[in-house]
């Protein structure tokens, strides 16, 4: 199982999805988002019940990202986490 990042920028707006495990190996999913070259903006942690649940919230994530036309930017793995 891999650690994921992934961002969409549009215009001035950006979004960033991180999959990561918390301290108890929970798998959690943490949306960032905000106005790009400021220090403004929000971020929210989804705790999810497996590493499946989690790729299937960053797919409806990204569906709806493309929708509202924003453009992916980022794809990270860390595969080298546990």
């Amino acid at each position: 199982m891999k650690w994921l990042k992934y961002r969409w920028e549009k215009r001035q707006r950006y979004y960033e999805v991180h999959i990561h495990q918390d301290l108890w190996s929970n798998w959690v999913v943490t949306r960032i988002w905000g106005r790009r070259n400021t220090r403004l903006g929000r971020f929210k942690d989804d705790p999810c019940g497996s590493y499946e649940d989690a790729l299937d919230r960053l797919h409806r994530i990204d569906k709806r990202r493309l929708q509202r036309g924003y453009s992916s930017v980022l794809e990270k793995r860390d595969e080298n986490l546990p």
